[in-house]
């Protein structure tokens, strides 16, 4: 055995028997030696995910978790995978590790595509969303919205509430009877997995905690930010108004990225034509959105759109787009209130 691997397990070994704050306090001086020796071990963040293994793992895991809320989203579209069962199965189990009770979410989307940016109905815009507040206002406020906080995080009280019959969720309230009492059994049995795994996690803070904090709940934060960040450009700064009023032209987004950027996100940047044609599976939008565009193309038109800005200049170009408003109402207000003071 490699003298540096048997090195690193007999340091697991003892590392399973120790305290967790001693194992917090080695951790710290770990991480400053490795800094101190930076310039002379490597010159690129590529050695640090070879030569641990664990921040690979986590880096990996991060990636992966906005992907999969797409994948979770096609899934309970019954587009993620011909057979029925895969879908309803595998996103109960996605749905257990992004907090998101599969059939809630079925109830919640379904409404989300009836109501489409209509204040009033729109479950992305209730009132317990931080999608409700408009995050160009501040920068404290952008900040905290792109970061993904809370992470949803937000969900697992109300799941508690809904295990015990107290379901106030007006777009699962509104559903008959026995998708009630589904969602109902689903919460249930997602907060006894969440105890299990609470539980255990206080027997075995290290073996079984930190490695849950480090590979499931940590890159899923991270993936939230990420996730935040995409689905800015779905409905953000489109028109909004009573859903009898609006269609999915003008409030959605298509946004222009690249090949692999569609593939990881499951083709949902062309997210006006999902709203439009939400039964169309995700591997046939893009032939959908070439021929939406080749008809107003004959019309010597664009595709109508009642977003501003646009997707054309895709993600980074909206992202700064929506940066300068937030400057430009950061320095309105400071206006403001130096009139007032004045």
């Amino acid at each position: 055995m490699p003298p540096r691997t048997a090195e690193r397990q007999s340091y697991l070994l003892k590392a399973s028997r120790r305290p967790i704050s001693e194992l917090l306090v080695f951790s710290r001086l770990r991480t400053q030696r490795v800094w101190r020796s930076w310039p002379s071990t490597s010159d690129s963040w590529l050695s640090v995910l070879v030569a641990y293994p664990g921040a690979t793992r986590m880096a990996f895991g991060a990636c992966c978790c906005s992907p999969s809320c797409h994948l979770g989203h096609e899934m309970i579209h019954n587009t993620a995978f011909a057979t029925p069962w895969l879908n309803h199965g595998l996103s109960q189990v996605l749905g257990f590790f992004t907090f998101r009770g599969a059939m809630w979410l079925w109830c919640f989307h379904w409404a989300h595509h009836r109501f489409t940016n209509d204040p009033a109905k729109d479950p992305e815009l209730s009132g317990g969303s931080v999608d409700l507040d408009d995050p160009t206002r501040s920068l404290a406020g952008y900040a905290a919205f792109l970061s993904g906080y809370p992470f949803g995080f937000e969900r697992v009280p109300n799941m508690f509430r809904r295990a015990f019959g107290h379901c106030t969720d007006p777009w699962v309230v509104e559903k008959p009877a026995a998708t009630k009492k589904y969602v109902q059994l689903e919460a249930a049995i997602y907060c006894l997995g969440y105890s299990f795994l609470g539980l255990v996690s206080l027997m075995f803070p290290v073996r079984v905690g930190l490695s849950l904090v480090l590979y499931w709940l940590l890159p899923h934060c991270l993936g939230a930010g990420h996730l935040r960040i995409y689905q800015f450009a779905e409905h953000r700064a489109c028109t909004m108004g009573t859903h009898t009023d609006t269609n999915a032209w003008v409030c959605s987004r298509t946004t222009a990225t690249w090949w692999l950027y569609r593939k990881l996100a499951w083709q949902m940047p062309y997210h006006v034509e999902h709203h439009a044609f939400p039964n169309v599976p995700f591997h046939k939008l893009p032939a959908l959105h070439a021929m939406v565009k080749a008809q107003y193309s004959k019309e010597d038109k664009d595709i109508p759109s009642g977003c501003d800005p646009d997707g054309k200049n895709g993600y980074t170009g909206l992202h700064i787009e929506m940066f300068k408003r937030m400057l430009s109402n950061v320095s309105s207000a400071r206006a403001a209130m130096a009139g007032k003071a004045a």
